[in-house]
């Protein structure tokens, strides 16, 4: 009885360590063997939520792409054919190629039209002037000061929005990626010849 009871014993421990060692196996497996490539993020769910917007290179015509609309189109203005291509685009930081042109380099800016920006600036400047030449010239530098204040808590509130430094394609409702900075025209200079001329969006 005694000999059948530790066998028992035994035969329990052996299976509980075989299946100790098989999920250490598992767990120590690469992340693409678990499905948690650093693509993972292309799921469905995901890239549902992506917007990316496409500019043609002749006449700077936009196309939005919603959901990772993926094939051949063509230009709807001048009829000029591109391919977009998603596979690989969207990594676990965040945009990691470009769907249109392939490149890599990005940079991030505001989520608005500069050319609003530049005209706040201008009626704010004008703002100043106008007190500063009613009410004495001692209020033109507080006033100044308080409309740059508004811009930059505005500023502050808008998402980044992901931009390609050879074509420009925006993409939207993606995670920004930690190696991504604001626009410098250094990296931008290595991609002059091949790029489309850079608006004000």
């Amino acid at each position: 009885m005694d000999q059948e009871l530790s066998s028992l014993t035994l035969s329990a421990a052996g299976r509980a360590a075989t299946a100790a060692a098989e999920s250490l196996d598992r767990s120590s497996d690469p992340p693409q063997a678990l499905g948690l490539a650093a693509g993972a993020g292309n799921d469905s769910d995901t890239f549902s939520r992506v917007k990316a917007r496409s500019y043609c290179p002749d006449c700077m015509e936009s196309r939005e792409h919603a959901g990772g609309e993926a094939g051949s189109f063509s230009c709807g203005k001048c009829g000029r054919s591109y391919t977009a291509r998603f596979e690989g685009v969207l990594g676990a930081a965040g945009i990691e190629r470009c769907a249109f042109c392939g490149n890599r380099a990005f940079f991030l800016q505001k989520d608005f039209d500069q050319r609003l920006g530049c005209l706040f600036m201008a009626i704010s400047l004008g703002i100043a002037l106008l007190v500063g030449r009613w009410f004495g010239w001692i209020w033109f530098t507080p006033v100044l000061l308080s409309t740059v204040l508004i811009d930059w808590i505005v500023a502050a509130r808008i998402h980044p929005v992901t931009i390609c430094y050879r074509c420009d394609a925006e993409y939207r409702g993606v995670p920004i990626h930690p190696g991504h900075k604001p626009y410098d025209p250094h990296v931008a200079e290595r991609y002059a010849e091949k790029k489309t001329l850079r608006r004000m969006r």
